[in-house]
């Protein structure tokens, strides 16, 4: 499956939880994309208040990795959901 990510376009934005943490998107917030391992390895790098400046977050080896899998056509149920570029 081809995904077609609306972040890399601009067409969706950053989000942030109630739970303070940095999210690529709105759409990620539920339970099946919370809970799935590789994204928990991104919440675990993405808490505001443990930064002090957002572009760390951005800029770690884990979102680093989210978005190279997301070039590759790899990642959570919220993304393939929402970017599949064949919907």
């Amino acid at each position: 499956m081809k995904l077609d990510p609306l972040c890399f376009k601009d067409e969706i934005g950053l989000a942030v939880t109630n739970r303070g943490h940095l999210i690529p998107c709105c759409r990620c917030d539920q339970p099946h994309t919370m809970n799935d391992p590789e994204f928990k390895k991104l919440l675990a790098v993405s808490k505001i208040s443990d930064v002090d400046d957002i572009n760390e977050i951005l800029l770690s080896d884990e979102w680093i990795q989210f978005y190279n899998n997301l070039s590759n056509n790899k990642g959570p149920r919220a993304c393939i959901d929402t970017c599949r570029a064949d919907k």
